[in-house]
């Protein structure tokens, strides 16, 4: 089984500096105008939502110096988007979500902590339309290094 590091340690391995914006983002979730994700209390969202989405950096899957491209399809407010964003600061991720006021909210959090790597639009994306439209899809959509879904 795999075990991903606890708070101290993302702390210790993230640095101050990704640590700070992620504890922002805790804060912002936390005051959300909706029930923004199911746990309720601090450690619980640190952990299973926040650094969940950081799994694949504390795997060794993504190196936090690498510039990565990602398309997050069904992000809501920006789950694993704003997390990723946090820490692979080179990086550049597209929340996509077809709620109005969770790409709202998103947006808001992203530009009240800085995250300049995450941007979010609000479209409804049909797997059948996408699969016909093949490789006339808008460069953002086909040009992606990774795509991303927590909860579709």
């Amino acid at each position: 089984m795999i075990t991903l590091p606890s708070p101290r340690e993302a702390e210790t391995i993230l640095g101050p500096e990704a640590w700070k914006r992620l504890r922002l983002l805790l804060d912002a979730i936390r005051s959300a105008p909706f029930r923004a994700v199911g746990p309720r209390e601090d450690d619980r969202i640190m952990d299973e939502i926040i650094l969940d989405s950081l799994a694949p950096v504390f795997l060794g899957l993504m190196e936090r110096d690498a510039v990565v491209s990602g398309i997050d399809f069904g992000a809501g407010f920006g789950i694993p988007t704003l997390p990723l964003a946090a820490v692979l600061e080179r990086s550049r991720f597209i929340a996509v979500d077809s709620a109005t006021k969770r790409i709202a909210f998103g947006r808001e959090i992203a530009g009240r902590i800085g995250l300049t790597g995450a941007t979010f639009k609000e479209q409804r994306l049909d797997i059948d339309q996408v699969q016909r439209r093949g490789d006339s899809l808008p460069s953002w959509l086909r040009d992606a290094d990774l795509y991303l879904s927590r909860a579709m």
